[in-house]
């Protein structure tokens, strides 16, 4: 009876160290992004979309009755809500703030695969501090951001326990994604759609190349179908009240030519010399140095140590080594952070950075500790340690 006991109990604590972090990054996120409810309303973008939800409900179709180039899940789920809770601001910063922090628990469960609970909790006690610095509402990217984060948990546990219905859940949050914004949602088939097909071809066994090859061509066209079918429902009914070329014209044309060169904002110099005005103005050159060039460079450079740690592990022990390292989990998350990163491209700003930022943090905190154990040279690991404490700085104090 005392060694049952003595067992329980510990069992106990490990449970509770285990979740713990968890729970705090949890309630860290309720706390402080409940702050943003009482910040001013934001005319244009959130207003516009409060508006186009609350006309949802006295029966008003998106790109029938109004004129709009995002999907159209946001617009619905935000209509929902008001249906459920009444139509007022508090419900809509409450239904983002509710999206906010899912995506705070997701990074923390993405993380914690790889490295111990405290320091997955950092990742997602992190993305609360910048997602609380954000002053844009009801904005499809963060439900849109969320899917695609459920969809790599999804993913994770598919790279684990090789159950066919992690991929189905995959998919129907990648079709979700799409739902919310589409755009988002085809990041979240490439970043997956790479992370399976490479998974797949490089598990153990004796079937020759050209089987596995088939394997991952046959779990590519499951996972896309789901997709489909989780999106073709919306798009056929839209279909039945908006012409095909106007959602064409809309979803594809608009978006992605003239609202590209619209919303465009130049990327700053690989090399920041001080040149021109920046060399006139201190001021200017100095948010170069320590605020443009870290937001947009500092998760390009993390990536690409990521991805010289995968080299090295199939270097060292092919695919063996890889498997055994959670290659494929690990290239998921840099998957998606280079996928997300040409959300960044289309506009450097910081909603738009969010989610390539948010993926950076999880890739650098999962790859520190396997750096410092495994490369010797000096100069790489404190490279590895500036350049996440500079984007990690840089982003919560700016």
């Amino acid at each position: 009876m005392v060694t049952c006991g003595y067992v329980m109990q510990v069992s106990s604590l490990r449970f509770l160290r285990s979740t713990l972090p968890l729970l705090l990054v949890l309630a860290a996120a309720a706390v402080l992004l409940a702050q943003a409810l009482h910040q001013p309303v934001f005319s244009y973008d959130e207003g516009f979309t409060v508006y186009q939800a609350a006309t949802l409900l006295e029966g008003d179709v998106p790109y029938r009755d109004f004129w709009t180039h995002y999907a159209p899940g946001g617009f619905y789920a935000l209509a929902a809500a008001f249906r459920v809770f009444g139509t007022s601001l508090f419900v809509e910063r409450a239904y983002d703030t509710a999206f906010r922090v899912v995506i705070a628990v997701a990074l923390s469960l993405l993380a914690r695969r790889l490295v111990p609970p405290g320091l997955a909790a950092a990742v997602g006690g992190l993305f609360v501090v910048l997602a609380g610095a954000v002053g844009f509402f009801a904005y499809a990217m963060f439900p849109a951001f969320a899917c695609c984060l459920l969809a790599m948990l999804c993913t994770f546990r598919l790279f684990d326990s090789r159950r066919w219905r992690w991929l189905i859940g995959a998919g129907v949050a990648i079709g979700g994604a799409t739902l919310f914004k589409h755009e988002m949602g085809f990041y979240g088939v490439v970043s997956v759609g790479g992370a399976l097909a490479t998974w797949k071809l490089s598990l153990p066994g004796t079937a020759s190349l050209l089987w596995r090859g088939i394997g991952a061509a046959r779990t590519l066209t499951v996972f896309s179908l789901v997709v489909g079918a989780t999106v073709a429902p919306v798009l056929i009914w839209l279909l039945t009240e908006v012409s095909a070329a106007e959602l064409w014209a809309l979803l594809v044309v608009f978006p992605f030519t003239q609202l590209t060169e619209l919303h465009f904002i130049s990327p700053p110099p690989l090399i920041p010399l001080p040149l021109g005005e920046r060399a006139r103005n201190p001021q200017v050159y100095a948010a170069l140095v320590l605020y443009e060039w870290p937001r947009f460079y500092a998760p390009l450079i993390i990536y690409g140590l990521a991805g010289l740690q995968q080299v090295q592990w199939w270097r060292r022990g092919g695919a063996a080594a890889w498997l055994a390292a959670a290659g494929p989990h690990r290239l998921l998350l840099v998957l998606g952070g280079l996928v997300f990163f040409n959300h960044a491209y289309t506009r450097l700003d910081e909603i738009h950075t969010l989610p390539t930022t948010s993926l950076a943090m999880a890739v650098g905190v999962s790859g520190l500790p396997m750096f410092w154990g495994a490369i010797r040279a000096r100069w790489a690991r404190g490279l590895a340690g500036i350049v996440l404490g500079v984007l990690v700085c840089d982003r919560l104090v700016v």
